[in-house]
């Protein structure tokens, strides 16, 4: 009814003992619908060469399903495809040979020209996502992404770190964007330029000291740290394998729900308990009245089986809307 799927009851009820909750970028905590804002070339690229490289950037992410591929795809509503035979490096990057010469698109890239470094900064201090356009070894282009954060994600944040629950973000992006979104939802840890095998190492050093950790990602990247985690959540929108190996399903992309969710464990623990005291309590309370004969049997059975129906009438309390 509200939007959320798990797997097993008992997932639902282990939300409620975490200690830590990782969230990815884009996709979680943005809406991961983002934007090609900028495209800058190099004052070395002529105004000639420019559609050219225009149409390679466009065919290096014509086959990609990324978000930022998506984006791409957007920008260049009226572009060619060039068919060409890409290479998809997950968490690195796309790249594929044409007329003799190596073109790529990719997340890092240490090596500017001075102009390009300096447009860089301004486009990381916005928070924005660069990627780099590359021709052999020198870049040509930057391209400049910006994603807006998703609208549940500051109450979501705030929720956690009031219950004393540590907020981890886990991105492959740049460590300045990455603290860019750190800073705005107030986030207490974050790890950034990983690498989609790196985001399960990092699940693995958060779970150390019987640490509970429960993920929330949405992409490809994300599916080993998900599996990895004691309890993965993906987003509805997220891709399939992501969705797959998941515990939980947030179906409407709704981050909010993620503290209605562990409102709804910590209560689903508390009648639980409740539940078990009453009905161990009736079984001693019978026993004990047993030893000194002081119960029939025909009144201890109603008592025994009034129990059992108290107990399943009690726990039919969390369909009532109260958290």
């Amino acid at each position: 009814k509200k939007g959320i799927i798990f797997k097993s009851g008992d997932i639902l009820a282990n939300v409620s003992e975490i200690d830590v909750i990782a969230f990815d970028k884009t996709g979680t905590l943005t809406v991961g619908k983002p934007e090609l804002n900028e495209l800058l070339f190099s004052s070395e690229v002529k105004e000639e060469e420019k559609a050219f490289y225009e149409q390679i950037i466009y065919s290096l992410e014509y086959q990609a399903n990324h978000p930022l591929a998506r984006a791409v795809m957007n920008y260049f509503k009226d572009q060619t495809n060039l068919d060409l035979t890409v290479i998809n490096e997950i968490g690195i990057g796309v790249k594929a040979n044409y007329d003799n010469h190596l073109y790529s698109l990719l997340k890092a890239d240490g090596n500017l020209a001075k102009e390009l470094k300096e447009r860089e900064a301004v486009f990381l201090k916005l928070g924005k996502t660069v990627v780099y356009f590359k021709k052999d070894n020198k870049t040509l282009a930057l391209l400049a992404f910006s994603d807006e954060i998703n609208e549940g994600a500051n109450d979501v944040i705030s929720y956690f770190n009031n219950a004393d629950i540590k907020t981890v973000l886990i991105t492959g992006d740049n460590k300045k964007t990455a603290l860019e979104v750190q800073n705005k939802l107030k986030i207490a840890a974050c790890y950034s330029d990983v690498l989609p095998e790196e985001k399960a190492a990092i699940i693995k050093t958060l779970q150390k000291n019987n640490q509970s950790v429960l993920m929330v990602g949405d992409g490809i990247n994300d599916a080993v740290a998900l599996k990895s985690a004691d309890i993965g959540i993906s987003m509805g929108d997220g891709t399939d394998i992501a969705i797959e190996v998941s515990d939980g399903v947030l179906v409407k992309n709704d981050l909010s729900k993620l503290s209605l969710i562990h409102r709804v464990s910590k209560r689903l623990k508390r009648v639980v308990l409740e539940n078990i005291i009453f009905a161990l309590g009736v079984v001693v309370l019978l026993f004990i009245l047993n030893i000194f004969g002081l119960m029939k049997m025909s009144y201890a059975v109603v008592i025994h089986e009034g129990s059992t129906l108290l107990v399943i009438l009690s726990g039919l309390r969390l369909l009532v809307e109260n958290y």
